[in-house]
């Protein structure tokens, strides 16, 4: 199945899910704009967001609407 023209979300942007995005993003045609990753602090969206590029935030619920 072609991945182009998909959303992505990631629902916990830790370890785990940080090394998923990277990989995602090097290795497919899913752009940062199209993607939006959730955590339980502002912190960490605030890092996804200036190294990725991405959307986020921290309800889960508004990341797979």
């Amino acid at each position: 199945m072609p991945l182009t023209n998909k959303k992505l979300a990631i629902l916990g942007i830790g370890s785990m899910g940080r090394s998923l995005l990277q990989g995602i993003l090097k290795d497919s045609p899913i752009a940062p704009k199209d993607v939006i990753v959730t955590a339980r602090t502002e912190s960490r969206l605030v890092a996804a967001r200036e190294e990725f590029g991405v959307g986020s935030t921290t309800n889960n619920n508004k990341a797979v609407e």
